[in-house]
């Protein structure tokens, strides 16, 4: 219904206000942060499974080794002197007890399930980081909805917090050591787990600034006039609908449709009130018209 067209353009306004956002550099800064700190965290986890990995290898290998020997010394048991088969038996009964410690020690500092939670972890940090570098490389009318994306992000990096395993302290001394002399890492943001402690305050948004206040203003200002010119299409099109009625209605009838004629015909369209508001000014608009028509044939000019 065309009387819907003011109410639908407010509507649109108010969904703009509250659901879309331009892209903005504070935006932008908030990603940014956040894929720096994958991509640091990409690397210690990397070297967390490099680490984790050469420690696995260490316990498994001399297991196999133990557990492939003291296996085959059984099938020779029987070759062995009978004066020293109660002694191979105790060794090879000691090299199956080292075995069986070292398996536990293995299971106990969980050497195995670090490694793989490490490897893990190292994937799911270079694909966040890799899908926030590819969506900041593209133009803003390009991106994601701004407020869907900073939501999509906050809940993955928020998981990836929670489900990545501690970093070993000897990875982060690595670390540091590796980028002391880089000057690029004085401009990335280093996850807390590296010793950095930021102040709360350099993330406070700086709404309250000259520079934002006027922005601001204009947008606000924006607004309205977008508003207005909405509210002022909307009446134009429902003083035309009623116009061209009354125009057809004319060439059929031979005459104006009257108040009545006009709200029956187009109350389907237009609001009974909004219609009457409508015949009135019309009719106002004619009066005047009407007065200076009759004002120029009996005086042939309006002064």
């Amino acid at each position: 219904m065309i009387n819907n067209n003011e109410d639908k353009g407010l509507s649109l306004i108010n969904i703009n206000d509250k659901n879309h956002f331009s892209w903005t550099p504070e935006h932008e800064a908030i990603l940014i942060e956040w894929a720096d700190k994958a991509m640091c965290n990409r690397w210690l986890h990397s070297k967390s499974n490099a680490l984790y990995s050469y420690l696995n290898a260490w316990y498994t290998i001399p297991v196999i080794v133990i557990s492939t020997v003291t296996g085959t010394a059984n099938f020779a048991q029987e070759r062995v002197p009978v004066d020293y088969q109660n002694y191979f038996a105790m060794i090879v009964g000691g090299f199956n007890i080292l075995a069986g410690i070292i398996t536990t020690i293995q299971q106990f500092l969980k050497i195995t399930q670090l490694n793989e939670a490490h490897r893990v972890s190292a994937i799911a940090w270079d694909k966040f980081y890799r899908n926030i570098k590819i969506e900041l490389a593209k133009h803003p009318d390009e991106r994601m909805e701004v407020s869907q994306m900073l939501k999509m992000n906050k809940e993955e990096f928020d998981r990836l917090m929670e489900t990545s395993p501690n970093i070993p302290e000897k990875i982060i001394l690595a670390f540091k050591h590796s980028f002391r002399n880089s000057d690029e890492i004085k401009n990335i943001a280093k996850p807390e787990i590296c010793d950095v402690l930021i102040a709360t305050e350099k993330f406070r948004n700086k709404w309250n600034s000259d520079e934002n206040v006027i922005k601001t203003i204009k947008q606000k200002e924006l607004k309205q006039k977008l508003k207005e010119n909405i509210e002022k299409s909307d009446e134009e099109k429902n003083i035309l609908v009623v116009q061209t009625f009354k125009q057809t209605f004319f060439d059929i009838n031979n005459r104006y449709p009257i108040d009545s004629e006009i709200i029956d015909n187009l109350k389907d369209k237009l609001d009974i009130e909004l219609l009457q508001k409508i015949i009135n000014e019309l009719r106002g608009s004619i009066t005047i018209n009407d007065f200076y028509n009759d004002y120029d044939e009996d005086n042939h000019s309006i002064v």
